[in-house]
């Protein structure tokens, strides 16, 4: 399992609630074009993945983030750019990722539950693993983005064979505003941001001194592909002016799709993949910071 957890890291925000929004509503506003940007994204993504590690050759001693904005900008660049990013995107996105998961338990599976203490409950059982040791943190991790994963491949199966409704995106006239299409188009981009969790993480077999590259390159490749699929799944069950409209197409997809079932089962995916997000910022902020006391890097109010 231990394999499969860089290319599970790299998924992480790619099944969560947030990113199924993005490429539902870039669906609806772009039609198949939306596979291309994601294609774009991904070509952008290798690349700068691949800067990464030529950057990381200059290093004698394994490669992070401070160390390379050290050496290129000074101490103090080094030090407030990861902490003003990513802490601020950990506290941000992880709660949004909550707040959806919360809001999917309580419409979907138990309506008398309180939504905000299911986000309570999630976010403390995902602190009680990670306190298990990060060898279990890791596992959890492979598992929610596996069975996110899943739950979407269903879904792409299951529509090659059941038959379209006749007012499908196929034959529906829809033409969004250009703005709004240029959004969809930037917005693609944010679906690999968390190709940079690998920065802290290494493969047990290989060179310390390097970054991982063939499964950072797979995770972020199967994640462009299952997106893409289920994407294209979508826009045939779906009017398109409806997936761009909402705040969540895929749950509406996922109703016009199979009805409560099939609601059960992305409400499920989504839980997952909410899972998923906050664990891997959990861990990999967490050995960010870790890596940046290291080094004498953090200021006094953090180490205490």
């Amino acid at each position: 399992m231990q394999h499969w957890f860089i290319p599970a890291l790299v998924m992480a925000l790619m099944v969560s609630p947030e990113a199924l929004t993005y490429v539902g509503n870039a669906m609806g506003l772009l039609g198949f074009n939306a596979v291309w940007s994601l294609l774009v994204a991904l070509l952008i993504s290798l690349l700068t993945w691949r800067s990464y590690r030529v950057l990381a050759t200059q290093f004698t001693a394994p490669y992070d983030e401070f160390t390379g904005l050290r050496a290129v900008f000074g101490a103090v660049p080094a030090i407030t750019l990861p902490l003003c990013s990513r802490v601020v995107v950990w506290v941000c996105a992880g709660t949004l990722s909550l707040a959806s998961a919360g809001y999917l338990f309580n419409e979907v599976f138990v309506l008398w539950f309180p939504n905000l203490l299911f986000s309570f409950c999630l976010l403390g059982s995902i602190l009680f693993l990670n306190l298990m040791g990060p060898r279990v943190a890791e596992r959890f991790q492979v598992l929610c983005v596996t069975l996110a994963l899943a739950g979407l491949l269903i879904f792409v199966v299951l529509g090659l064979f059941t038959p379209a409704p006749e007012a499908s995106s196929a034959t529906e006239a829809y033409i969004p505003p250009e703005l709004m299409r240029l959004s969809a188009w930037l917005t693609i981009v944010w679906l690999f941001v968390g190709v940079d969790f690998a920065l802290w993480h290494r493969d047990e077999s290989g060179d310390q001194n390097l970054l991982p590259a063939k499964s950072v390159n797979l995770g972020m490749v199967i994640g462009a592909v299952v997106l893409s699929l289920w994407g294209l799944t979508a826009i045939a069950f779906a009017p398109m002016a409806k997936l761009a409209e909402t705040s969540v197409p895929h749950m509406v997809m996922a109703r016009l799709m199979y009805g409560q079932t099939g609601r059960m089962i992305m409400g499920a995916v989504a839980i997952l993949g909410s899972a998923g997000a906050v664990n891997a910022l959990l861990l990999s902020v967490a050995r960010m910071l870790s890596h940046m006391g290291a080094q004498q890097a953090l200021p006094a109010v953090l180490k205490r």
